[in-house]
């Protein structure tokens, strides 16, 4: 049994890629004052029972050792609990290398008050009921775990802290519970079962470890003080094929969590209570092949999980909400879902809602696997504010799910590294006033019938994708330092205006690079009576430009009710903003800018025409109508033309006129 136990912790360290296995320090117990009475295992004796059913006794003559005021002696031929433990008699120490099993026959009890297991040994319960006391004038731990605590429980029973009694499981030391028939080796009423268990009284120090390796379809996690660098370890033998349910969560702050399924294409049913609890550590699952953990099993329950630590996934599928019910995740760690691994919503009618909430650094984050978030479930996703999420992988914020769209909400900073992107359609990304969307190491092209919104910063050179939607929504400015263009299919802008163009009204900056429209919509939410005079709907700084290959519509559209005045109000570009102007808009008209003589050939050239054919025509005398085609010709796309009249010179016409004839 511990040699099993022991390969289970190390595998499982070693394996989790967030967890170090390193060289445990078998610490030694506390030096205690002997008293007379007090009780140790024979040194060298590599094992023995405890197992007298009839007089509470702990074993014959020839396991123990008694302290007799100045020495440690063998009471042999002693009468029935004199010659060995029994009852509350005196404190008990477990020597290194020894290993006591308990086997007395189910439905009776052992009784014990102060137990010292050192490091190396080992005390193994199987059988009955086991009750740790406490007596009321006492202030020592009633059982020091150095070493190993392995609870084996075959039959009914359990094992019992009676009276404030305490468990202490100290650095290096293991406590596991391997289970029973019953599903359970803690009694007491914390758990639903009958008895005197005091949650709480269970301590496990720092480099401690509790495995729950129950071979049946349930096991318990002892309520208890997990303290900085203990670890809580489910981990079932390869055996165990059938759904495990484990209990125990809930209201729980653990510090390391390990779950570890091995069974390829196995399930483990999750928590069986459903309850939210805390990893003040790191959390990891692992497993093999198929297997799964999940808690869908449980409809319409939610329920939090809060990670301070780094989580991570690996080879393992994990359900983590249940059919109907939302769970929500708060991670403030690394965050690692490897290739071989899956975290999803499991149904249509779950909800996932996590948020990124580490204020001790940079989180890396990475969602490794093609679906790692395959989903039919929604995921919403939120990095708070003080945080800061660096993305290194792809991120289907939508969990991949064709129905449903996911929402990331940036309220601190979000880094898109070399490797980072976002994927997805029908997401709605908001970045938050003061909040960085940082998508420098590259560009950004945020996805078809993408929602952006938000008055924060976007760091970087960012495309609109096909029929998404920029939409500040604030009263306020959407920041872009870089380039924001808007795809060849058509993309919409929406702008919240007020009465007031000083009021708060949505507005989009460009910092330092290029606005390019390519016919995207504008759209005017008006939610009061608009001014007349001018919005400004983009401004572009930084010595940034307003490209001219392309346009905004130059009439608006209007979500719910136009104004009443709404023909008079325009979209005009004047150098370095968009506006939405008021009154009727002088329509520039195509002119000459130069004339010249080459020869006998008359050059003129041109601007502000419309784009199409075009004619030159001339007449030698205005007062009549006589005009005469003598060039046709194209407009470039930005209104500019250029012709060339061969042989215009007439020595004998005194005037000539020429005019421009547009399409």
């Amino acid at each position: 049994m511990v040699a099993n136990k022991i390969s289970i912790r190390s595998h499982v360290l070693i394996s989790s890629f967030l967890f170090v296995a390193g060289v445990l320090a078998l610490n030694s117990p506390l030096a205690r004052a002997q008293s007379i009475g007090d009780w140790q295992t024979a040194p060298g004796l590599a094992g023995a029972s405890w197992d007298n059913s009839t007089n509470n006794s702990l074993g014959n003559s020839n396991t123990w050792q008694m302290w007799n005021g100045s020495a440690w002696v063998t009471e042999s031929g002693a009468t029935a609990g004199t010659s060995y433990p029994s009852g509350n008699t005196g404190l008990i120490t477990i020597l290194p290398g020894t290993t006591i099993t308990n086997a007395t026959a189910s439905g009776s009890t052992l009784t014990a008050d102060g137990i010292i297991v050192q490091s190396n040994a080992s005390f193994e319960f199987y059988k009955s009921t086991f009750y740790l006391s406490h007596a009321d004038t006492e202030t020592n731990i009633d059982m020091d775990v150095f070493g190993n605590l392995l609870l084996t429980n075959s039959s009914s029973g359990g094992f019992s802290l009676n009276g404030g009694a305490t468990i202490v499981v100290e650095n290096g030391g293991t406590m596991t519970n391997y289970g029973a028939t019953s599903g359970d080796n803690f009694v007491g009423s914390g758990y639903g079962y009958a008895g005197a268990y005091v949650p709480g009284a269970i301590t496990f120090r720092s480099n401690s470890l509790f495995v729950l390796a129950a071979a049946t379809n349930k096991g318990t996690i002892p309520a208890a003080t997990w303290q900085p660098g203990s670890t809580c370890l489910i981990a079932p033998p390869s055996s165990n094929t059938t759904n495990f349910i484990p209990v125990g969560f809930s209201g729980q702050n653990f510090y390391n969590f390990i779950w570890y399924w091995p069974t390829a294409n196995g399930k483990n049913g999750g928590s069986g209570e459903q309850g939210s609890f805390t990893v003040n550590g790191n959390f990891a699952m692992t497993g093999n092949s198929n297997g799964m953990v999940t808690n869908e099993d449980f409809p319409n329950v939610g329920y939090a999980l809060t990670v301070v630590g780094n989580f991570g996934l690996t080879n393992i599928n994990y359900f983590p909400a249940a059919s109907a019910g939302t769970v929500t995740l708060m991670l403030g760690g690394n965050v690692s879902i490897d290739s071989t691994a899956t975290i999803k919503i499991n149904s249509a009618s779950g909800m996932g809602n996590v948020f990124f909430n580490g204020t001790n650094g940079p989180q890396t984050v990475g969602f490794y696997g093609p679906n790692s978030l395959g989903s039919p479930g929604a995921w919403n996703w939120t990095v708070n504010s003080n945080s800061t999420v660096n993305l290194n992988s792809a991120w289907t914020i939508n969990g991949g799910s064709a129905n449903l769209g996911g929402a990331l909400n940036i309220n601190g900073t979000l880094n898109l590294t070399a490797n980072g992107s976002i994927t997805g359609t029908s997401n709605i990304i908001t970045v938050a006033p003061g909040a960085v969307f940082n998508v420098s190491p590259g560009s950004f092209t945020f996805a078809a019938e993408d929602t952006l919104q938000g008055a924060g910063t976007i760091t970087g050179n960012v495309t609109a994708g096909s029929s998404s939607v920029v939409h500040p929504g604030t009263g306020a400015a959407l920041t872009f330092n870089g380039s924001l263009t808007y795809g060849s299919v058509l993309s919409t802008n929406i702008f919240n205006l007020t009465s007031s163009t000083s009021g708060a009204n949505d507005q989009i900056v460009v910092n330092g690079g290029t606005l390019t429209a390519n016919n995207a919509q504008i759209v005017i939410n008006p939610v009061s009576t608009l001014s007349t005079s001018d919005y400004v709907l983009f401004k572009v700084t930084g010595g940034g430009t307003i490209s001219s290959a392309s346009a905004f519509n130059t009439t608006p559209a209007w979500v719910g009710t136009p104004p009443a005045n709404s023909a008079q109000y325009n979209i005009v570009t004047t150098g370095t903003e968009v506006l939405l102007h008021y009154g009727v808009v002088a329509v520039p008209q195509p002119g000459f800018t130069s004339v010249s003589l080459s020869g006998a050939n008359l050059l003129i050239n041109g601007t502000n025409g419309t784009a199409g054919t075009y004619v030159v025509l001339m007449n030698t005398n205005l007062t009549t109508t006589n005009w005469t085609p003598v060039a046709t010709n194209v407009l470039t796309g930005s209104g500019n033309f250029s012709f060339t009249a061969t042989n215009a010179v007439n020595p004998g016409a005194s005037h000539q006129f020429y005019i421009l004839k547009a399409p």
